[in-house]
């Protein structure tokens, strides 16, 4: 037997759920086209934009993927401490480069 529903009913964006309490397991999904298409547009458009601020976006990072890299590293990018460590920061733009670079927001490659 299995229930099917969404992680939050006012987010269409957000995790479809799928419990099977016979096997006691349970299935996450998300789609993260939007997302994909919200970066591209950004990527195009925000270079010129943000050369000379201070702070520049870097990545959107939909919730299935912010739960497969704490899964897969153990970098839990939702921490307070999680932005004022260096190391875990360069880490994690390594692995959005090499795995998720559709959801790079920009070009640039220093943070």
């Amino acid at each position: 037997m299995s229930n099917v529903f969404k992680s939050q009913d006012e987010n269409p964006d957000s995790f479809t759920v799928q419990l099977d309490k016979h096997n006691d397991t349970f299935r996450l999904e998300q789609d993260v086209q939007g997302y994909k298409d919200y970066a591209k547009m950004t990527r195009e458009n925000i270079d010129a934009q943000t050369r000379s601020q201070s702070y520049k976006p870097v990545a959107i990072i939909p919730d299935i993927v912010a739960v497969a890299i704490l899964t897969k590293y153990g970098l839990d990018i939702h921490s307070v401490e999680f932005m004022h460590d260096t190391a875990q920061k360069k880490r994690l733009m390594s692995i959005i480069r090499t795995e998720y670079p559709d959801l790079l927001l920009s070009n640039i490659r220093r943070i």
